[in-house]
């Protein structure tokens, strides 16, 4: 087994809730399309991704988790699953976003205020769509197949599962530049300072 060099890095930056919710609330409206909470979630983790790997900092932000349905940051999770009880509640939307399609414990979510594309800087607008286009045309099989090893993400999951941890960023950009040939050491060094 290898000895690990560093500690586990698993957040780059502390989740940002409002980010969060501008973010979701543009792709709702860019794409003309609802969304869940997981494809919330796993559009978070790979806006993240793919800023991180070209700019050395997430959009969003959170601590990566090896989650059973993949790789997810907690923070995002837990907060789109509180606009679900809240609304059960007490009939509360989010700010951003509200439900639009309730069937039987899952619910769909659409923005509720229009968000512009100069919220965000044009490498942000891309991660979002290449994050977008990463998983958002697969069926719910081939989207777990993609976040459990058939990627370079499912690669990281599977060896912080077997390690029973986080999800390490070095992790991530190993095995992005293993999958795809590029070398992000720069990155990685990047990312410890």
């Amino acid at each position: 087994m290898a000895i690990r060099n560093s500690p586990i890095l698993d957040q780059i930056a502390p989740f940002n809730a409002t980010r969060f919710d501008t973010c979701m609330a543009y792709f709702c409206e860019h794409h003309g399309r609802e969304l869940t909470q997981y494809d919330m979630v796993k559009l978070h983790l790979m806006t993240d991704i793919f800023h991180a790997l070209e700019h050395g900092k997430p959009v969003i932000g959170g601590s990566v988790q090896a989650w059973d349905f993949g790789p997810v940051i907690d923070q995002a999770y837990r907060r789109v699953k509180h606009w679900d009880y809240s609304h059960d509640e007490t009939g509360s939307h989010p700010e951003t976003l509200r439900i639009s399609n309730r069937s039987g414990s899952s619910c769909k979510f659409t923005n509720s205020v229009s968000v512009d594309s100069d919220e965000f800087s044009e490498s942000e607008l891309n991660a979002m769509e290449r994050a977008w286009d990463s998983f958002m045309h697969m069926s719910w099989n081939e989207s777990q197949q993609f976040f459990h090893q058939d990627s370079f993400v499912g690669q990281a999951w599977l060896k912080a599962r077997q390690e029973q941890r986080n999800i390490d960023w070095d992790d991530i950009i190993d095995e992005y530049d293993r999958e795809y040939g590029t070398n992000h050491q720069h990155i990685k060094a990047l990312i410890r300072f």
